[in-house]
């Protein structure tokens, strides 16, 4: 029979066959490769916090045409205050598509077709509880809705305020 306290091993020191930590160099190297993967996460979480800004402040990244921030209930659930939608000007318009198109004012709307009469698109908001009084002619579609962002629109609006463009600044 053989004494086994005396084997040596690359994972035990020697003579007492404790396990040992590796060597300075080995931990050296665990080190590095942690640092750079931190890195590389850190950075992955960067890009992705900041890809909804960038699709709604360069919507041809998605290939769309625009961007709006939603600001009222109108077509909740769907669409809740807040939400970012991303609009196609080249995409076709049927009843169930949700639309933005100006009114004449200078807010868009975003509602949903629910019909077409000569010609025209019969909207209406999802909560509403009747469709909008004036058809909207093709030629006010700005476009249809193609991609949601949800949230990020408060970002925005916060963003558009005094205090955000401070704040921003300083950052």
């Amino acid at each position: 029979m053989t004494d086994d306290t005396n084997f040596n091993t690359n994972d035990t020191e020697p003579a007492t066959g404790r396990q040992t930590q590796g060597s300075d160099d080995q931990r050296g190297i665990d080190s590095e490769r942690l640092r750079q993967a931190t890195k590389a996460a850190g950075t992955l979480c960067l890009v992705l916090a900041l890809l909804p800004f960038l699709v709604f402040a360069v919507p041809q990244t998605v290939g769309a045409d625009h961007g709006f921030v939603i600001l009222s209930g109108s077509m909740e659930p769907a669409l809740s205050p807040g939400d970012v939608v991303i609009v196609s000007d080249a995409a076709s318009v049927g009843v169930g598509d949700i639309i933005t198109f100006s009114n004449g004012g200078s807010i868009p709307v975003t509602h949903r077709v629910v019909g077409v009469q000569d010609g025209q698109y019969i909207t209406k908001g999802d909560a509403n509880g009747n469709p909008d009084s004036t058809p909207v002619a093709p030629g006010s579609v700005l476009g249809r809705v193609v991609h949601t962002i949800p949230l990020i629109g408060y970002v925005i609006i916060w963003a558009n305020t005094p205090t955000g463009q401070v704040a921003l600044v300083v950052l």
